[in-house]
């Protein structure tokens, strides 16, 4: 059984490092928390050790219960063998994250056309009309604007900027 004082000393540790910790930490299973989830830990299945880091901040720990000087040598090869399985795991959910990213933004892409008159009046507007408009520069036709007056909702998201200047006027 997992020590309570344990937890509560690796929950404190990464309180101190990060300046956020998990509310709640289930041993032998990553986590993910803080500000955008950029915080990150595990606590060893057998509560004596863990690691911990955020992406944001570039920080990455660890934690033993003990110190090194008081465990055996299989004890110290346990903890490193279970920090590179650490590290392995975490690797492998930061490219499936990936993955799934990349295809998101691939169905967005071919989703989207593009730019077109709203983009081209825009920058007529500001004196900008004999811009050419690089090819990365898209409309996607999902893009649904947000009207602060209901009576624009017949805008398109392609002539919103004309409906926006309709109600600012």
């Amino acid at each position: 059984m997992i020590a309570l004082t344990n937890i509560i000393e690796f929950l404190s540790l990464i309180q101190a490092s990060l300046g956020y910790a998990p509310q709640h930490l289930e041993p032998g299973r990553f986590c993910r928390f803080g500000p955008r989830k950029s915080g990150w830990a595990k606590l060893f299945a057998d509560g004596l050790g863990g690691v911990f880091g955020d992406y944001r901040q570039n920080i990455s720990s660890r934690w033993m219960a003990r110190q090194p000087l008081h465990q055996s040598p299989a004890e110290l090869e346990s903890m490193r063998r279970q920090i590179r399985q650490a590290a392995v795991e975490r690797e492998a959910a930061q490219r499936a994250q990936w993955a799934k990213n990349a295809e998101r933004n691939a169905r967005l892409w071919a989703a989207s056309v593009s730019a077109g008159d709203a983009v081209r009046s825009y920058l007529a507007q500001r004196g900008l009309g004999d811009w050419t408009i690089p090819s990365c520069i898209r409309e996607h036709p999902g893009l649904a604007p947000v009207f602060p007056d209901p009576s624009y909702s017949q805008c398109s998201a392609r002539s919103f900027i004309g409906c926006w200047r309709a109600w600012a006027a």
